[in-house]
């Protein structure tokens, strides 16, 4: 049997304001603005200026033609269905091959 009592471990109250700390941490990053720097450009443009490099990305690991295809819609849907997370803090084209290289290692690990 453990004994907890010998585990030094934060008491309610610290866990509660660390909480708090957390939470507000979050809603100043949600409600944060583009980087200045930032220049927008719609999702569609994004996509159709890096179709050819985002087929290339998938067909270096992927064999069949139908699997990349379907990691090529999954990818575009993807990206429209969180377009409006996107901050400005990386660039578009990072932001689209993120998503597609999460959607890789899914579909390799799923094999």
């Amino acid at each position: 049997m453990i004994n907890t009592s010998t585990y030094s471990s934060k008491s309610v109250q610290q866990q509660n304001e660390d909480k708090a700390d957390t939470s507000l941490k979050l809603k100043s990053i949600i409600k944060s603005k583009p980087s200045s720097n930032y220049v927008y450009e719609p999702i569609e443009n994004i996509i159709k200026n890096n179709i050819v490099h985002l087929r290339s990305f998938f067909e270096m690991e992927i064999e069949h033609k139908l699997d990349v295809d379907r990691l090529m819609q999954a990818t575009i849907l993807e990206a429209i269905r969180l377009n409006h997370r996107f901050r400005g803090k990386l660039q578009r084209r990072n932001f689209l091959f993120f998503i597609a290289r999460r959607l890789n290692n899914k579909y390799l690990n799923r094999i």
